[in-house]
C-alpha cells in the first residue's frame, strides 16, 4: 500500500515537472492565492453583511423602545391629567352653575389652562357641555347636535367614566389622538372631556432622520401613515411596510385603564438598501483585484526568472497569514505590477480589518452609552405625584392626630417641591416668590425654634400679585442666610425680606445679621460674579446662579448688590426691570 502511494506521488511530481513554468504558476496562483482570498472574502462579505444587519436591528430596537416609553408616558399623562379634571370640584362647580353666574365665573376659572402649560405633551384640553354660559369660551366647546351624534360623544354619553380613544379631527384637519371620558355632574347632567395628545411633542420625542415610526389605534394610523405589520414582530426583521421592504420592529402597548389596542411601529428604510450596496461593494473588491492579478499572471507567465522565486516566496508568506512585505521585486515590467497589486490587495484587507475593528469599538461605545441612559430613564421615570401623596397622607395623619404644627409644615414642604419641580415657567409673580420664602423660612423656624427670625415687608406703591420675576430667585439668597449666615452665629439669627420699586426697577433685598465676611472676601466674591466665573470651592454656588441668570435675562444694567461686614451680617439686593403681565 505504502510502495503504491509512493509511486502515485512520484508520477504526480514527474507530471508536474514536465508543465510549462507559467502553467505551473497559473496552477499555484489559483490553489494557493484565488480559492483562499475567494473564500476568506466570501466569509468577510457575509460576516461583515451580518454584523451591519445586526448593528442596524439594534438601532432599529432600540429607538422602538424609546419610542414605547415615550407614548407610554404621553398616554399615562393624559389618563392622569384626566383624572385631575375629573374630580376638579371647582370644574363641577362651574359647569352646574346657572348660565349668567357661569359666565362671570369663568373669567377666574385658570384649572385647565395651568395643566396646559405644566404638560407640552398635551396638545388641547376641551370640555363640551350644555351650559350655555360657558360655550364657547377658553376651553369649553358647545355640544351641538352634530357632536352628540358623533360616535365617540354617544359612547362617552353611555358610559360610568371609562377612558376610551379615538383618533379625532382637531384643528386644521389635523387627525390626533385623543382620551374621551366622562364627567358626571349627578342625575342625568354630564359633560364630556377631550384631552389630546400632541403630536408635535411625539415627532420631537422620536424623530430620527434614518428612522420612521409609526403609531396606530386599533389599527388606524395617527402619527405616521400606512398599515401596521399585522403581526407582534418585537425583534427587528426583514418586512413589508409601507409598500417596500423595510427593516422593522412591531410590538403592542398597553395604557392603564384603557381597552383600546395601541400598536408602536419602527422601521429602517434604508436598510435592505444598504446592505445589498455593501454585499455587491464588498464582492467587487473581492473580485475585481483577484481578475486582474489572474489575468496579469496568465498574459505575462512566461517572462520569468529569478524573480519568480521572491514572488513565490512571498506568496506564501501571505498565505500563512502574514501581512509584512519583506522583499520586493523590482522593475516596471509586467511582474512588478503584479507585486504592487499584490501589495494594494494587503492593504486593503488591512484598511479592511481597521474599519471592522473601529465599527466594533463603536458600537461597544454605543451600547455603553444605550445602558447609561436606560439607566437615566429609568431613574426619571419616579412621579412627582407619588411624593406629594406621599405628603399629603402624612399631613392628613397629622391632622387627624391633632398635630396641627407638623399638618402645616408638611404642607408647606409640598408646595416648596410643587414649586421646584415645576420651575420650568419662565416668569412667576413676585406674589409666589414670597409665599415660597415665607414656606421655606417657616419650615426652617420649625426645625430651629427661636434660633431663627424673619419678617417680611412689601412696600405700598408695589403690587406683588400684579408684577412678574424669574422664578427662584429669591430662595438660593435666603438659603445661603441660612447656612452661611447664621449657622454658626449664637443667639437668635434675623433675616429681613424686602421688596421696593423705585422709578422703573424694582428691588429685592435679602438681609440677615449672621457672621458675614470680610472685605477682602467680599470683594473677591464680587468680582467673581461680574466677571462669571464661579468659586473654585464650589461655595455660593447659589448666589452665583442668581447673578447669572439675571445678567442672562435682563442685561448688565441689571444684578445684585452684595454689602456684608464681619460678625454683623450681610446685604443681598437684586436690581430687576418692572414686569407685568403683558410684558411676560
Amino acid at each position: 500500500m505504502r510502495r503504491k502511494i509512493a509511486r502515485a506521488a512520484r508520477a504526480l511530481a514527474a507530471r508536474l515537472d514536465a508543465l510549462h513554468m507559467g502553467t505551473k504558476l497559473r496552477l499555484f496562483f489559483l490553489f494557493v492565492c484565488a480559492l483562499p482570498c475567494l473564500a476568506a472574502g466570501s466569509f468577510t462579505v457575509v460576516s461583515a453583511g451580518d454584523l451591519l444587519f445586526a448593528q442596524r436591528a439594534q438601532a432599529v430596537q432600540r429607538k422602538h423602545a424609546q419610542t414605547r416609553v415615550v407614548f407610554s408616558n404621553a398616554a399615562t399623562l393624559c389618563v392622569n391629567v384626566s383624572h385631575s379634571v375629573l374630580f376638579d370640584e371647582e370644574l363641577r362647580e362651574l359647569l352646574l352653575l346657572p348660565e349668567d353666574q357661569a359666565a362671570r365665573a369663568l373669567v377666574s376659572f385658570r384649572g385647565l389652562d395651568e395643566l396646559m402649560r405644566s404638560y407640552p405633551a398635551i396638545a388641547s384640553i376641551d370640555i363640551y357641555t350644555e351650559n350655555r354660559g360657558l360655550m364657547g369660551r377658553s376651553r369649553f366647546l358647545d355640544a351641538d347636535a352634530d357632536v352628540r351624534a358623533s360616535a365617540w360623544f354617544q359612547a362617552a354619553a353611555g358610559s360610568k367614566g371609562v377612558i376610551r380613544w379615538y383618533v379625532l379631527e382637531r384643528e386644521e384637519g389635523r387627525r390626533q389622538l385623543c382620551l374621551v371620558r366622562k364627567i358626571p355632574l349627578g342625575g342625568e347632567r354630564f359633560a364630556v372631556m377631550v384631552i389630546a395628545l400632541s403630536s408635535d411633542y411625539l415627532r420631537l420625542q422620536t424623530a430620527d432622520g434614518e428612522l420612521i415610526t409609526g403609531l396606530y389605534l386599533d389599527g388606524e394610523p395617527f402619527y405616521g401613515k400606512g398599515e401596521d405589520l399585522g403581526e407582534e414582530a418585537p425583534y427587528a426583521r426583514l418586512a413589508a411596510y409601507r409598500g417596500s421592504e423595510m427593516l422593522a420592529c412591531q410590538s403592542r402597548v398597553h395604557i392603564l385603564q384603557s381597552e383600546n389596542a395601541f400598536t408602536v411601529v419602527t422601521a429602517d428604510p434604508d436598510a435592505p438598501a444598504d446592505l445589498r450596496n455593501m454585499r455587491f461593494s464588498f464582492a467587487g473588491l473581492l473580485c475585481l483585484p483577484m481578475l486582474a492579478a489572474l489575468l496579469i499572471v496568465w498574459a505575462y507567465s512566461r517572462r520569468l526568472g529569478r524573480r519568480v522565486t521572491v514572488l513565490r516566496n512571498q506568496m506564501r508568506v501571505i498565505a500563512e497569514g502574514g501581512t509584512v512585505i519583506s522583499k520586493t521585486v523590482p522593475g516596471g515590467d509586467e511582474l512588478g505590477q503584479l507585486f504592487l497589486d499584490m501589495t494594494r490587495t494587503i492593504r486593503v484587507l488591512q484598511d479592511l480589518s481597521r474599519k471592522v475593528y473601529e465599527k466594533e469599538l463603536r458600537y461597544q461605545k454605543l451600547l455603553s452609552y444605550q445602558k447609561e441612559i436606560e439607566y437615566k430613564m429609568l431613574a426619571s421615570q419616579i412621579n412627582p405625584h407619588f411624593l406629594f401623596n406621599t405628603l399629603e397622607s402624612i399631613r392628613m395623619k397629622a391632622v387627624m392626630n391633632k398635630d396641627r404644627e407638623v399638618a402645616c409644615v408638611v404642607h408647606k414642604l409640598g408646595q416648596i417641591m410643587r414649586r421646584l419641580l415645576s420651575a420650568s415657567q419662565s416668569t412667576v409673580t413676585l406674589r409666589s416668590e414670597l409665599d415660597l420664602v415665607r414656606d421655606y423660612l417657616e419650615i426652617q423656624q420649625f426645625r430651629h425654634g427661636e434660633r431663627i427670625a424673619f419678617e417680611i415687608e412689601v412696600a405700598p406703591q408695589v403690587d406683588p400679585d400684579a408684577l412678574y420675576t424669574l422664578p427662584l430667585l429669591l430662595l438660593p439668597l435666603v438659603e445661603n442666610a441660612v447656612l452661611h449666615g447664621l449657622d454658626d452665629k449664637r443667639g437668635t439669627g434675623r433675616i429681613r425680606v424686602a421688596a421696593r420699586r423705585e422709578e422703573k426697577a424694582l428691588y429685592l433685598l435679602v438681609e440677615d445679621n449672621g457672621v458675614g465676611m470680610d472685605e477682602e472676601r467680599r470683594k473677591e466674591l464680587l468680582r467673581r460674579l461680574k466677571s462669571g466665573e464661579p468659586q473654585p470651592d464650589g461655595k455660593h454656588i447659589g448666589l452665583y446662579n442668581v447673578a447669572q441668570r439675571i445678567r442672562l435675562s435682563f442685561g448688565g444694567d441689571f444684578g445684585l448688590c452684595l454689602h456684608s461686614r464681619k460678625d454683623e451680617g450681610t446685604r443681598v439686593e437684586l436690581r430687576l426691570p418692572i414686569r407685568t403681565e403683558k410684558d411676560r
